[in-house]
Order: C-alpha cells, then structure tokens, then sequence
C-alpha cells in the first residue's frame, strides 16, 4: 500500500506510457483495457487476476468536461486503495475485507472544462479466508449532493 512502484511514479509525474512492461510479482507486466459489464460499474480485480494476493492494481482514464464545478470522486471498495484526481490525491485507505458499498470513500475534487486524469491503486493483501477473497471496486464522479456529472462524449 505505502510502496512507490515505478509505475506509480511515472503516472504521477507524467510519465505514463501506455506500451511499456513492468517488473510484477510473477513477471513482466502489461497495462490492459477493461471495460465492466456490471450494472453498477463494478471491476472484479479477482476474475480479472484469477484471485491473486498480494498484489496491486492501477487504473488509469481520462476524462473531459464542461462544466466547471465542486465535485467528488466516490468509490466503493473492500480493499485498500489510494484515487488521484490530476496528479492530486484526493482519498486513501489502508482498509482490508470492510464491507463494500456504493459511495464509501468520497475525495473532493473541483472539475474544470477540459481534460483530467484519474488514477486508482487497489491493493489485495494475502488473507486466505474465503471473506477476504473479494477484490474489487467501483467509481463515479458526482456533484457534491450525489448527482452524477457526465463527461463530454466524443
């Protein structure tokens, strides 16, 4: 959770490259596109990585907008987990197994017209009980009274 992985370092410093591997815990590793199917934008992390523990993800997106606006980053998640929002972080929580709910960790941002970048880092620790096998989350961008803001779509 507290490790500075390179990956992490080049996405914070903008340095990000998208076809570049990196050294992983069984190996080179690769960015990937996801998309979720799931009704509530749920990413399972377990189906994606067959389970792993002891291991850390990072999403990235980018998005435009508008408006210019308050607003908040609210994710939902049973793992421990750090969001930027423009290179900023806006919430972090060392949490394992908690129950996961819509909304559970709110980050306050402030959306301008033009592009932003988020980066999520969700981490797995090595619990083995079946309660701790989730691993997971879901995000939306909001006003500060919970409406969602939609992103310019091209």
């Amino acid at each position: 959770f507290a490790t500075v992985y390179d990956v992490e370092r080049e996405l914070l410093s903008g340095q990000f490259q998208m076809t570049k591997d990196y050294d992983g815990k069984h190996g080179s590793v690769t960015w990937l596109k996801h998309d979720s199917d799931h009704n509530e934008g749920v990413v399972d992390l377990g189906a994606l990585y067959n389970k792993e523990k002891g291991a850390i993800v990072y999403a990235r997106t980018r998005f435009e907008f508008s408006v210019d606006s308050p607003a908040e980053i609210r994710l939902g998640t049973v793992n421990a987990n750090k969001v930027w929002w423009d290179g900023e972080l806006v919430t972090s929580n060392e949490i394992y197994h908690a129950a996961m709910e819509i909304d559970q960790y709110i980050g306050k941002i402030h959306i301008t017209p033009g592009v932003h970048e988020l980066i999520v880092k969700v981490c797995q620790n090595e619990q083995t009980e079946p309660w701790a096998q989730d691993w997971k989350f879901q995000l939306r961008i909001c006003d500060p009274e919970g409406l969602g803001i939609l992103p310019v779509v091209p």
